[in-house]
């Protein structure tokens, strides 16, 4: 058997370094395997609590408690970040991967917490005179889920970069929003 030569070692060593610090893709069906998924921004009080033996979600807002639901999957998208040559000519390619959901509430449940939400929405944006303050006090809450953002290194996930964010869908071209940002949960080219 041929020994390795020193260059050659040498040239693998960082490579074999950094494929340590990237993980294969964990599959998004281990969705149930968190306790909760939290509100952020103005949604801080929004807690969807996962039941790992039935596959259901409870949704807690304000004193609101959903009965156990179902989840649906809305979409999926991966963004291109940014793609970066190296010294000797090697491409990475860095992304963004989410997945939206939406919890499967009775339309009564449905609209009792999106009126809430809807209040939530109002009172912070309140005496806010911005383009998108305006926006999303006037958009209509048809629903609450959440979202999964994903940090992909060369289509693998990156260790440790998987977030997990609640908020609220809005009726005007499917739009989702966690508190703080405004998605599209259908991408368009």
């Amino acid at each position: 058997m041929k020994k390795l030569s020193a260059l050659t070692t040498f040239l693998l060593t960082p490579l074999l370094l950094a494929s340590c610090w990237y993980t294969p893709g964990v599959r998004v069906d281990t969705i149930f395997e968190r306790e909760k998924i939290e509100g952020s921004g103005m949604f801080t009080e929004l807690m969807l609590n996962l039941d790992r033996d039935t596959e259901t979600v409870k949704v807690t807002f304000d004193g609101f408690e959903s009965s156990p639901s179902k989840l649906a999957k809305l979409s999926e998208r991966t963004e291109l970040e940014r793609e970066v040559t190296n010294e000797i000519g090697i491409k990475s390619k860095y992304e963004t991967e989410y997945h939206f959901y939406k919890v499967e509430l009775s339309q009564s449940e449905t609209t009792l917490v999106a009126g809430k939400l809807h209040d939530k929405i109002i009172q912070e944006t309140e005496g806010k005179d911005s383009e998108s303050a305006s926006f999303i006090r006037g958009t209509d809450v048809v629903g609450v889920g959440f979202y999964i953002k994903r940090s992909l290194y060369e289509g693998k996930l990156r260790t440790d970069m998987e977030d997990f964010y609640a908020g609220v869908l809005f009726n005007h071209k499917d739009q989702f929003y966690n508190g703080n940002t405004l998605y599209e949960t259908i991408y368009s080219k």
